[in-house]
């Protein structure tokens, strides 16, 4: 087998430098040579700890503005829902409002075992509203999921209108 070919690279470092290479190699039983090659290796190839880092950033990033999407329109919809939910259901009587709360218990049950059966099976609506996680690389997965949020506003904007407390009055 043969061997492979080095060379030797000279070069000057501050004392304190130095001396914190010999303690570093000493401490994980290592070369000055190979951490020397090893920080070369990283500083050509890009793969140090601070673009990795930069890297993850950018992922999170991508993330966050994932959720704002999500967070802001989880909001219109509850709030659609809200205003369609009291245009719609007015106030029971007292005598009626026992039997009302047991049932409401009863089919909130049913409407929570419902959502984590689809929560397991992998099928949210909230997947179906802003897509799945975006990919950390791809800008243009973020730019798509607002272009999706905007189009979904000006449709729910045009499409469910409530009547306001003030449209209501006759």
């Amino acid at each position: 087998m043969k061997a492979a070919v080095r060379r030797q690279v000279k070069t000057r470092v501050s004392e304190e430098l130095s001396v914190r290479l010999k303690r570093y190699c000493a401490a994980h039983n290592v070369t000055e040579t190979a951490v020397m090659n090893r920080a070369i290796e990283q500083c050509l190839t890009g793969a140090d700890q601070q673009s990795l880092l930069m890297r993850r950033l950018d992922q999170l990033a991508h993330e966050i503005a994932r959720v704002g999407v999500a967070v802001e329109m989880l909001g219109e919809m509850f709030g659609s829902f809200t205003q369609t939910w009291l245009a719609h259901n007015p106030e029971l009587p007292e005598p009626h409002k026992a039997s009302a709360r047991r049932d409401a218990l009863r089919r909130y049950q049913l409407f929570v075992a419902h959502v984590l059966s689809g929560v397991a099976g992998g099928r949210t609506h909230l997947s179906q509203l802003v897509g799945p996680a975006i990919v950390p690389s791809d800008q243009r997965e973020l730019e798509r999921v607002h272009a999706l949020a905007a189009l979904r506003d000006r449709a729910i904007d045009s499409a469910v209108h409530v009547a306001t407390p003030d449209e209501a009055s006759p």
